[in-house]
């Protein structure tokens, strides 16, 4: 409510059926600012549907020429929206991003990424996380391009969502533009937070996020040019959620792709510790591999449970 700009703003909180007291708070803060009442809007879901359907929920609602999302558990600088709006005006762009900060207790960690890229090199980017993070909530998107292209968030996945919805709109941008400066403050210290979600089930819907972005990908022309791209996104992606996410060490996965992966990962645009990791993985017997990375994340759960 302290954001800098003042007019032609506003703000869809939805209630997405929330055990906390969310919603006495945003109360107490609209009596703290009553000048941003009339810009207020609050809608009610009469049963929990999820991250994206509350997401879609805002869409269907938004009235404004430009569309940013903000999750429920972080924050932004006051000047966030006025400076990206400005930049979206001057620059005429479809997607305005910004940096960001990544807030771990004490810790803060600014991030700073660059979206001036041509749309296809800023997909090229997008996909293998160079330049620019899958975050929605760190971009200003024209929302004409939400509409005129019919995209939405896909409410088959929790996990992954936003960057599915971020290929979607990158791959149908025209222009993009940055604001080279961190006004976002991501939190990750709640492990209540859907991206600390760990099962079987997130496994199932990051492969759906994948299988239906690489569909869009080849409806509109695009895989061919961005094979290596998508291959290393489904590569990180996979990697993380089977090595790091599944509480199961369901390692099916990685087991079937071994060979041909393995084999061709140093053509992939991979972070480095990710390309030594798999380097050790094709040296040693899978088993050994797979104990090893079993112990370190059974490490990382007794340290949670320290902290």
């Amino acid at each position: 409510m302290e954001q800098t700009m003042t007019d032609g703003i506003e703000f869809i909180f939805v209630n997405d059926c929330t055990k906390d007291k969310s919603m006495s708070i945003l109360n107490q803060v609209l009596e703290e600012y009553p000048h941003r009442i009339d810009q207020v809007k609050i809608i009610e879901h009469e049963v929990n549907k999820g991250l994206p359907s509350a997401r879609n929920t805002a869409l269907n609602e938004a009235k404004g020429e430009y569309i940013v999302h903000c999750d429920s558990d972080d924050w932004v600088e006051p000047t966030m929206y006025e400076s990206m709006y400005n930049k979206a005006k001057i620059s005429n762009a479809d997607i305005i991003g910004c940096g960001f900060y990544i807030e771990n207790g004490n810790n803060s960690i600014p991030i700073i990424d660059n979206f001036n890229h041509s749309p296809i090199d800023g997909l090229k980017c997008l996909l293998v996380m160079r330049d620019m993070h899958f975050n929605v909530w760190q971009r200003l998107v024209k929302r004409s391009l939400y509409t005129d292209n019919c995209i939405v968030f896909d409410e088959r996945f929790n996990l992954g969502e936003d960057c599915y919805a971020c290929i979607r709109l990158h791959s149908v941008a025209q222009k993009l533009s940055t604001v080279r400066k961190p006004l976002y403050h991501y939190r990750t210290s709640n492990k209540n937070s859907l991206v600390h979600s760990s099962n079987k089930k997130g496994e199932k819907e990051l492969s759906i996020m994948m299988d239906t972005a690489e569909k869009s990908l080849i409806k509109q022309g695009l895989l061919q040019e961005l094979s290596l791209h998508f291959k290393s996104f489904c590569y990180m992606h996979k990697f993380w959620q089977t090595f790091f996410y599944s509480d199961d060490y369901d390692f099916s996965w990685y087991k079937s792709y071994r060979k041909e992966l393995n084999k061709n990962v140093f053509k992939l645009i991979l972070p480095i510790s990710m390309k030594i990791m798999v380097l050790i993985g094709s040296i040693i017997s899978f088993s050994v591999f797979k104990y090893l990375i079993i112990k370190y994340k059974l490490c990382l759960q007794t340290l949670h449970k320290k902290e």
